[in-house]
């Protein structure tokens, strides 16, 4: 959603050789675009410096969802440990949940439990990748360098070493603000908000629980909204397709799917603001000839989850792709349970892939190139952002929404056979085959309420705005 946290995305590299080669190359990029999965971080509706909003006395409204941004530069070189934020709010000062992760020289995570596949890989200083993350309930309002009482001044080790950051939503201006500082001891430990827990492999916050796919972590698992009247499933599961069609007429079309590769949970981190569950997979079938460890991290949040994705073509995709090429996510439902759906996507075309669109100026997009599908029903609302890099929209067209309906019908199945290797009641479909060389990302955001009729207005992109340090 953010440039600040796509930045961190899993690059996922695809090699190729000369055209003549090509049959024996598609492999390779089945295995790995699987990376489709591999959130290494798509954060949350927050991003580095933006445009600045007027700060104003106090918030208007509170935001519900949490904000991930960078550390300041007087923080460089700091241990994370000894790092606290505080609020301001009616005259009184209280600390709010902080949570720094690490991010080491690849773009992946330090995660210190499960498998130590990054776990020594950083050097517990904070330097411009590492990402601080709080909740957007806890944001304070704004304040003066005269206003911090002299006994909070007396926790951080210099005035020099704090700072007031100012945060603002595309959509709703003026968030609300927070003191960041350096203590001379450890920080004090909060009380995690989002925790998984590897012998259930489950995420449990207050919103909601997410339960992992028995054999297939890396797909979407099991999803149920914590309501008044106790928990009540919204999603049953997940699949994904990956139909590669290539233009040389003697060459089969591909899909490679959820059967072609295992994965499993590997490492993890739970925090006071996040979760943060690496998975790995491997090839299955003609596709294990290749040596491929592909490695995810999903991030899970108090009101929702995130499935990002970063991948490098060191091809063109254009010169040997045909239309209908693309990604495939499609969501399913429980048993007796339906949505009444809102979207700013353009229906998948019924004539087949080479009647769709490739200009996206006709579509109603977010200024950061997200797209949107929201549901309700009597029990909850749900919104997906779907996040299409700036580059590859300029190349392709937007994404597609799949109705249930077309997952049945006799005429889109022959027009786009994928279809039915993903049976669902919900898909969106990502065409890549006009995308050049180079690096592009996407990402998907699923958020969740016990509202019927939300309207997900706070779920937004969000600009964090460093003041100067408190005192030089």
């Amino acid at each position: 959603m953010l440039d600040n946290a796509l930045d961190n995305g899993i690059s996922v590299k695809i090699f190729a050789v000369e055209y003549q080669r090509l049959a024996r190359v598609l492999p390779m990029i089945f295995g790995a675009l699987c990376a489709v999965f591999c959130p290494a971080f798509f954060a949350a509706p927050a991003s580095g410096a933006g445009e600045r909003c007027l700060p104003l006395p106090q918030r208007l409204t509170a935001a519900r969802f949490p904000i991930v941004f960078h550390p300041q530069l007087i923080f460089y070189g700091e241990n994370p440990n000894r790092i606290e934020a505080w609020r301001f709010e009616n005259g009184i000062w209280s600390q709010v949940p902080l949570q720094i992760d690490e991010v080491n020289s690849d773009g992946n995570y330090v995660l210190d439990e499960g498998i130590p596949y990054t776990k020594f890989t950083g050097d517990n200083r904070l330097g411009v990748k590492d990402e601080m993350s709080v909740n957007g309930a806890s944001l304070g309002w704004t304040f003066t360098p005269a206003q911090i009482s002299k006994t909070l001044m007396a926790r951080f080790t210099a005035a020099s070493k704090t700072s007031r950051v100012d945060f603002c939503g595309t959509n709703t201006g003026y968030l609300g603000s927070l003191l960041i500082g350096v203590t001379k001891v450890p920080a004090k430990s909060i009380p995690f908000i989002s925790l998984f827990t590897r012998a259930t492999a489950e995420v449990n916050t207050s919103n909601y629980r997410y339960r992992f796919r028995d054999g297939q972590p890396m797909l979407m698992g099991q999803v149920s909204l914590k309501t008044p009247a106790g928990e009540a499933p919204v999603f049953a599961g997940s699949s994904f397709v990956m139909p590669l069609i290539p233009k040389l007429f003697f060459l089969p079309s591909f899909y490679f799917g959820e059967k072609d590769f295992t994965s499993e949970i590997e490492c993890w981190k739970s925090g006071p603001v996040r979760s943060i569950v690496a998975v790995g997979a491997k090839l299955q079938k003609f596709f294990s000839l290749i040596d491929l460890h592909l490695f995810s991290e999903l991030v899970f949040y108090e009101r929702y989850f995130q499935i990002p994705t970063k991948i490098e073509f060191i091809f063109d995709p254009s010169k040997y792709m045909a239309r209908g090429t693309g990604l495939a996510y499609v969501l399913k439902y429980p048993d007796n349970l339906d949505w009444n759906l809102s979207s700013n996507l353009a229906s998948l075309p019924i004539g087949g892939a080479g009647v769709g669109p490739l200009a996206h100026t006709a579509f109603d997009i977010a200024k950061d190139g997200r797209f949107s599908i929201k549901g309700e029903s009597a029990i909850g609302s749900f919104a997906v952002n779907i996040h299409v890099d700036e580059g590859a929209l300029k190349q392709a067209p937007p994404p597609y929404i799949v109705h249930k309906e077309s997952f049945l019908d006799k005429g889109m199945l022959s027009k786009w056979p994928w279809l039915k290797k993903s049976i669902g009641n919900l898909g969106v479909f990502i065409e890549i085959s006009h995308v050049h060389r180079g690096i592009y990302d996407f990402g998907l955001d699923v958020a969740l309420s016990n509202q019927a009729h939300d309207t997900f207005t706070d779920f937004q992109a969000v600009s964090a705005n460093w003041l100067d340090p408190v005192a030089n």
